[in-house]
């Protein structure tokens, strides 16, 4: 006993250290789940259809609402690559009652999906502004972007995945995911990659 009233300050002080650091712990860890809770999370699927007839949906799994900017079409053939914005839904033109309809930008909440369209109206849009564009039988893959903003951070969020065109059953086209799941875009380089993309095309436009 004599020795804990000797040091009854150092144990205190010992004591102390061990409530802040387990404070801090938990602080620390709330706060990454906090943040964690906030980060976006954009999912790109398919289905409804078969091969290109496929339709393409964007599903936000975060816990706040998002903001559709942008969906960028890249189609990869053996001779490269080309870009287009998907955006605009010219399949309704001028006749849908709605102009909302018209594109694919807008709100989307939480556990909220949009259908952006099917592969075929994809292509068909990406070629409106590209004629140049290869035939189907030409495309090795299609990979789709979504470019997003949230309330939540100043910058830009989005989300990529692959498609893998393939020979089907008879004359038709197999579509296919090259991954198991959509690759989000979180890094701070890749960030500003989206924001220079979507500021050329506001200045092409």
């Amino acid at each position: 006993m004599s020795w804990i009233s000797e040091h009854s300050g150092a144990i205190q002080a010992g004591f102390s250290g061990l409530t802040a650091l387990i404070w801090v712990v938990y602080l620390h860890a709330l706060l990454t789940n906090y943040a964690r809770q906030r980060r976006p999370e954009i999912l790109i699927t398919y289905g409804a259809g078969r091969g290109l007839e496929a339709r393409c949906f964007v599903t936000n799994l975060g816990l706040e609402p998002i903001y559709l900017l942008d969906a960028i079409l890249e189609v990869a053939t053996e001779g490269g690559t080309c870009r287009a914005s998907v955006t605009d839904r010219q399949e309704g033109g001028e006749t849908l009652a709605d102009p909302t309809q018209a594109t694919n930008q807008g709100p989307l909440g939480s556990g909220g999906y949009r259908n952006i369209g099917t592969f075929n109206s994809l292509l068909e849009r990406a070629r409106q502004q590209d004629p140049s564009l290869p035939e189907v039988g030409d495309i090795r893959s299609i990979a789709i972007t979504i470019v997003a903003a949230t309330a939540a951070r100043s910058s830009l969020s989005g989300a990529v995945r692959k498609f893998v065109l393939s020979p089907g059953a008879g004359n038709g086209i197999r579509l296919d995911a090259a991954s198991l799941t959509t690759r989000q875009i979180r890094s701070a380089r890749d960030r500003r990659r989206l924001r220079q993309e979507l500021e050329a095309e506001t200045v092409a436009g």
